[in-house]
């Protein structure tokens, strides 16, 4: 049986995961627009992107003040073996307080450590338990 524990560990890592690093690919694109740019004003946004990149991967702190609202996508095929649902999201729950903490999340968007603002959503899989997390900022629609 995967442990509650072993559910919370993966959800709190890759929330830590979302609030800090970028894919290589959009990295990429970044900076190779930074020399196409043609106005001042946007090759000095892109490079400030790049730079708090660089300094939040080093600093292993999010690269922006707004996380957004966690969403956790879990899948759970017939042939997994676990807790009862209600652990699952318990430990859901426990990785977006402990995130807001440690990694540190900002707490204004994880109203009460993550006890009212997770989102989870169930998806039906063949045998077995995947998870997956996006992450709403405050601003975006």
């Amino acid at each position: 049986m995967i442990e509650e524990s072993t559910i919370e560990e993966a959800a709190f890592q890759i929330m830590a995961k979302a609030a800090i690093d970028i894919p290589d690919d959009y990295l990429t694109g970044i900076k190779g627009m930074i020399d196409l740019e043609k106005g001042d004003l946007s090759a000095f946004v892109l490079k400030a992107m790049v730079d708090n990149y660089e300094a939040a991967t080093e600093d292993r702190r999010p690269m922006c003040a707004d996380t957004g609202l966690p969403r956790y996508y879990i899948k759970v095929g017939d042939g997994a073996s676990l807790p009862r649902f209600t652990a699952i999201e318990r430990a859901v729950r426990a990785a977006t307080a402990r995130a807001t903490h440690e990694v540190p999340l900002r707490p204004t968007a994880c109203t009460r450590c993550g006890v009212r603002i997770t989102t989870t959503t169930w998806v039906s899989a063949r045998r077995r338990l995947s998870m997956g997390l996006s992450r709403r900022a405050n601003g975006s629609i």
